[in-house]
């Protein structure tokens, strides 16, 4: 069961979200490409490359200041996700991006490109090993934009280096060689240019087909993914609305019930035989069974609502326990247990008076109800370092190491557990856990089976802060 103050569609980013992200982790790539380059051009300059460095230089500056400025650009967008919870911005964002979000990623990609161009035309042109980076820079494009456009960047990268490579060939562009075994680009057979060209075109557009198949797939994954669990989500609100309200509308006949139960056997006192009493303590007990039953499914369907976890306060714990033991202690007298009781001073804690009490409820009476005549069961509250310590032992029937895994699971009752008690509904150390968890706390169990068991639970204690 999810905590309750999990929302289970916050790992599954919307459109906004998504591309929020990788606009960042484009920046920060590019960062890393002003780094790569830098040291490019710098182990080059050491072999003895005669290359334009000032130029280069100049580019990479260019590079670094363009960054900068989308950093600041990017740090500028307006925050969408938390307009579009406000209702300020339209739904259809969630499939067209916002034109100031479009548009960034629009620019930084057009500049790369033209920065690469830049680049590669003072480092040898359509020659370069590095034109190959244009593949790369397919890929990221593809990757960045929502719709298909392969055949829009396959053409702008070769329009790009195509037009360099002409104007180049023509001396319209003083060309850079970057082996002086092709000094000039003219140098080369036309058909191995074209060949290069082609190449380099083929490898890109398949790069970008195949990378376009691919995030297309995990986005329509992604989409229907988001909708399911929507769904999901809305139906769970619906269960929990409809649980509470069939729940609550049955405890009042069954209380009612109950104290007709008590009525009928003090009003019938002396008039009924045996077996008609055992009918009517029976029918109480099982009456008083159905009315923990719809506690706890109200409780259940409570602590799984959104804002759960958002409505704790500062709780003082031992006054609560100190109620709790009061109404056990007659319990345990009456099956002849030991109740051994250790109240030290510890912090108050961020909870629920209720919840926190309920939490002390449950452990102490499963263990008074699970222990055997003339056993023991001891309760310690105490400070923990500066966190709230609260346990309980028992000499009672323990558990299964095969049991106590699934011990805080919804409905789930030890195999022993029935057997030496029909009352239980399995949902108690299930809402207990569910609350020490809301709490930020932790509960452990330590059980031998026919020996006894031991519930410990730590929860922090409460700071000014978290007023």
């Amino acid at each position: 069961m999810p905590k309750p103050s999990e929302n289970l569609l916050d790992s599954i980013p919307d459109a906004l979200n998504r591309t929020r992200k990788r606009l960042d982790a484009l920046i920060k790539l590019r960062w890393l490409a002003v780094a790569g380059v830098f040291a490019t051009v710098g182990v080059v300059r050491l072999m003895d490359f005669d290359l334009e460095y000032r130029a280069l230089f100049v580019l990479l500056a260019l590079l670094a200041l363009c960054n900068a400025a989308y950093t600041f650009w990017f740090i500028r967008l307006p925050d969408y996700k938390q307009e579009a919870e406000s209702g300020e911005v339209p739904e259809e964002f969630d499939h067209a991006l916002p034109p100031a979000m479009r548009s960034q990623l629009v620019v930084q990609i057009l500049s790369d490109w033209l920065l690469l161009t830049a680049f590669l035309h003072f480092s040898g042109g359509l020659v370069n090993p590095f034109v190959y980076v244009f593949v790369l820079h397919m890929i990221i494009g593809v990757t960045m934009i929502e719709r298909n456009i392969t055949v829009i960047l396959t053409v702008m990268g070769l329009a790009l280096i195509g037009g360099l490579t002409i104007l180049e060939y023509y001396d319209v562009l003083q060309y850079h060689p970057i082996s002086p075994i092709v000094e000039h680009i003219s140098d080369l057979p036309p058909y191995m240019l074209l060949a290069r060209f082609v190449g380099l075109g083929l490898v890109m557009f398949v790069s970008g087909a195949i990378t376009q198949y691919l995030v297309t797939g995990l986005r329509d994954r992604e989409r229907k993914l988001y909708k399911m669990s929507s769904d999901l989500v809305e139906l769970s609100k619906v269960k929990n609305d409809f649980l509470h309200r069939v729940t609550h509308e049955l405890k009042s006949p069954v209380s009612a019930m109950i104290s007709a139960m008590d009525a009928l056997k003090i009003t019938a006192e002396g008039c009924l035989n045996e077996r008609s009493n055992k009918l009517i303590v029976r029918a109480k007990s099982r009456g008083e069974g159905l009315l923990q039953l719809i506690r706890d499914l109200l409780e259940i369907a409570r602590i799984t609502t959104p804002d759960y976890a958002t409505r704790l306060e500062e709780v003082k714990p031992r006054p609560l326990l100190e109620q709790v033991l009061e109404n056990e202690t007659l319990k345990a007298e009456e099956k002849g247990i030991e109740l051994k009781v250790e109240l030290g001073e510890p912090p108050s804690v961020k909870a629920r008076n209720d919840a926190l009490s309920e939490v002390f409820s449950n452990l102490v009476s499963n263990a008074v109800r699970y222990t055997p005549e003339n056993g023991e069961v001891s309760v310690t509250l105490k400070s923990h370092g500066e966190d709230l310590y609260f346990s309980v032992r028992d000499t009672g029937i323990g558990i299964s190491e095969e049991d106590q895994k699934k011990l805080f699971s919804q409905f789930f009752r030890a195999s022993n557990a029935k057997k030496f008690s029909s009352a239980g509904t399995g949902l108690g150390l299930a809402i207990t856990k569910e609350h020490v968890d809301s709490f930020g706390g932790a509960i452990e169990v330590d059980s031998t089976l026919g020996e006894g068991t031991t519930f410990t639970v730590r929860i922090p204690p409460y700071r000014e802060e978290d007023k």
